[in-house]
């Protein structure tokens, strides 16, 4: 046989077999059971967003009376019962939870949409996973119109000219998002929203929008005079250094405009803000984003539907507590091959060992407060201290500086570490070769020691005791996050990780991104958007790039190479994959500062997130997080749905 023959037989056997798997797919229940609950949750989605339209379109003075009029409702609810008949014929026998992730609970608690959700399909309201898809795309929609229409209708002609191009924008995102997501090549929802057509067209729509809202409203004050809220959720941010309380997404600093050049600080950044957190969590709840585990691994973030159709299982976290372990508000844990712990405890200054036996021991470090902690490869703990400005270590029983003298500063560049200057030594981790890394940062070194020390570097310790900077140019910035790693501006580096292929991970506490450092000193941006003040939470199953997070701080690393963030004070765990997707994988989504009792086996992702600090993946693949404000070790467990 020639080889081009040889080559047309090979490409017809692959396509026959390609057209096999895919009329496979095509016939799995699971799959067309996924198909009748999106597709019905889609087209409803769709319908409210038209009834918007016709409300604003009719000058309302009230849109969400004109949305709940009889009228309106009769409207939206015609073609509920086609919904529920496709969906009933469509899922017969199969199991929604398991083979496409789906929780049993619609929503936390304090939401309007929570209530049980063990069937598919149950008689009477408010009881099953329809019910639930309908009364989170309602609430989702009718929230945003809210906000977009301040609270009252589109009769006056600036509010208009702001608020319908937002409900427009919306629409866009979810006519794209869908179409993306259907294709049989799409992964996630951040793969679709990552591609440069759709980002484009996106980018270009809201470019509009905001030029259209800022021309149609001259001199005017949207606040005093259209009564829009200067707070994008109606919650102050919280306060740097301290955890939240409850931080609902889109929680970005008071604004005092209607439009600036500058991100985070204008009433259009805060719509803008509010109409793609919406787009994304109603594509959430129809399409998902899922941790999905198949033969090479649990390394992606993919929609259901892809990752039933890739032979996956969608998975997710479950939280389990180790109480009786006194915690206060670590910000850096280790653990031992062994499964020993190792935990510093900033209030008590001391750090705590918990063996696999449940052996609890006490080393105290009086005066020093520590922080980060790592162990060497002979299994002995070091740790920073950020106030003292040291790095210390374990030796016969007592803490002892082995680097730094404790002024702050920043100097000693290629000389013995045990001389230099740092300032505020936070991060901590070793490479293979036996190298110290650590963060160092002139903006934590001013708000505890009160001195005007500038520089924000990564630096490192060889194994002869020689110390360089690896990262950083000094005065803080967010600028150089895909360069040389010298050249970068960065904003208080916080955690850092060293993974297996020699990277580094760092994560800033107030540049509020996810950095990885190559061993050839190039710095990539891998989650994270810089410009916001404070911090502030959105982007939860889309591009990690694109979200924001409030207190980037510690870090860790499993196995398939997903990135674990501890972000601090959103009060929340956040995944991001290798392929850019970001996930929550504990903490509430709706931010509700009630108190919620801590449970064992419950849904991480549902349970109330607290403090998160110390955060560590131990040789078994669980996730351990030291917790400050319920002072419990929490033990985070990957289990499918």
């Amino acid at each position: 046989m020639s080889p081009r023959r040889a080559s047309f037989v090979f490409a017809s056997a692959f396509t026959l077999l390609a057209c096999v798997a895919t009329e496979s797919r095509a016939q799995d229940p699971a799959l067309q059971c996924q198909k009748a609950i999106e597709d019905g949750g889609i087209r409803y989605a769709q319908r409210l967003l038209r009834e918007i339209d016709r409300c604003a379109t009719a000058g309302a003075a009230s849109m969400q009376t004109c949305l709940d009029a009889p009228a309106t409702r009769s409207r939206l609810e015609r073609n509920l019962p086609r919904w529920r008949e496709r969906v009933a014929t469509a899922c017969t026998g199969v199991d929604v939870h398991s083979t496409l992730g789906y929780l049993d609970q619609c929503a936390p608690h304090d939401s309007p949409c929570e209530f049980a959700t063990e069937s598919v399909l149950a008689e009477g309201p408010r009881n099953d996973l329809v019910d639930c898809a309908q009364c989170r795309i309602d609430r989702q929609l009718h929230e945003v119109t809210d906000r977009l229409f301040a609270g009252v209708g589109a009769a006056n002609g600036c509010r208009a000219r702001i608020a319908r191009p937002g409900v427009d924008l919306l629409e866009d995102q979810l006519r794209a998002l869908t179409a993306c997501v259907r294709r049989p090549d799409a992964l996630s929802l951040a793969g679709c929203l990552s591609e440069p057509a759709l980002q484009s067209t996106l980018t270009s729509a809201a470019s509009a929008w905001r030029s259209a809202a800022a021309q149609g409203c001259p001199n005017v004050d949207p606040f005093s005079t259209l009564g829009y809220e200067p707070l994008c959720t109606g919650v102050e941010p919280p306060t740097p250094g301290f955890c939240s309380e409850g931080s609902p997404p889109c929680t970005l600093v008071a604004a005092t405009r209607l439009d600036t050049t500058s991100p985070n600080d204008d009433l259009l950044d805060c719509l803008q803000c509010r109409v793609d957190e919406t787009a994304l969590a109603i594509a959430r709840d129809v399409f998902g984003a899922n941790l999905c585990c198949d033969e090479e691994g649990c390394r992606a973030v993919r929609t259901r539907r892809s990752c039933r159709a890739s032979g996956g299982i969608p998975m997710h976290y479950q939280q389990s507590l180790l109480p009786g372990i006194p915690i206060g508000f670590p910000h850096g844990m280790a653990i031992a091959p062994d499964g020993t712990i190792w935990m510093p405890d900033r209030i008590q200054k001391t750090v705590w060992e918990y063996t696999p036996a449940a052996e609890l021991r006490q080393w105290p470090i009086y005066p020093e407060s520590p922080d980060a902690m790592t162990l060497d490869a002979s299994g002995v703990p070091l740790l920073t201290s950020r106030e003292s400005n040291v790095i210390l270590r374990l030796e016969d029983g007592e803490w002892s500086v082995i680097a730094l003298t404790g002024e702050p500063g920043h100097a000693g560049d290629g000389g013995p570490a045990r001389e230099a200057l740092a300032a505020a030594p936070v991060g901590l981790d070793f490479d293979s070769r036996g190298t110290l890394y650590f963060t160092e940062t002139g903006l934590i070194a001013f708000a505890y020691q009160n001195a005007g020390i500038s520089g924000e570097h990564v630096r490192a310790i060889d194994p002869i005791g020689r110390i360089r900077t690896v990262a950083g140019a000094g005065p803080v910035g967010t600028a150089g996050g895909g360069g040389p790693a010298l050249l970068a501006r960065l904003a208080s580096p916080y955690g850092l990780a060293v993974r297996s292929d020699a990277s580094i991970l760092i994560g800033e506490a107030y540049g509020e991104r996810l950095l990885d450092l190559d061993p050839g000193g190039l710095l990539a941006h891998r989650a994270g958007r810089p410009g916001s003040v404070l911090g502030s939470f959105s982007g939860d199953g889309g591009p990690a790039v694109l979200a924001r997070f409030n207190g980037l701080e510690e870090l860790a690393s499993d196995r398939e190479g997903n990135v674990l963030v501890a972000d601090f004070r959103s009060g929340r765990v956040r995944l991001v994959d290798r392929l850019g997707s970001v996930i929550t994988i504990l903490g509430r989504d709706d931010g509700v500062g009630a108190f919620v009792p801590l449970e064992d086996g419950v849904p991480a992702s549902l349970t109330w997130g607290g403090c998160p600090g110390g955060l560590a993946v131990g040789p078994d693949g669980r996730v351990y997080l030291g917790e400050g404000q319920f002072e419990v070790l929490r033990v985070l467990t990957r289990v499918p749905y």
